[in-house]
């Protein structure tokens, strides 16, 4: 799945992308799906925290990689990372996302 990587960047201190991915992807059912995250701030200093969600609920993957095996319709919808890190006890967030449209094989 060749794809670009979008990235957004906030405050020049945490910025997130999604890559191998567009904003709108066609999956087949049956295949399989990989997401990351990648996400970068304060280098070394301040962990990243990652939440994942799938059409505005909230995924039990909590790394900065999830995927999907045997992609069903029930999973077609809008993924979304956050990345958080903690500067001086106030949370900087970025936050990228994708659509996943899935056809029948």
């Amino acid at each position: 799945m060749a794809g670009k990587c979008s990235v957004l960047s906030l405050l020049l201190i945490i910025s997130v992308s999604i890559c191998n991915s567009q904003k709108v992807q066609v999956i087949y059912e049956g295949q399989h799906i990989a997401f990351y995250c990648n996400a970068t701030g304060i280098s070394g200093l301040v962990p990243v925290h990652y939440q994942w969600e799938f059409d505005n609920r909230v995924l039990i993957a909590s790394d900065d990689h999830f995927s999907i095996r045997n992609i069903q319709k029930s999973d077609e919808g809008e993924y979304k990372c956050t990345a958080t890190q903690f500067i001086n006890n106030e949370p900087v967030v970025a936050v990228e996302s994708t659509f996943i449209s899935v056809r029948k094989g």
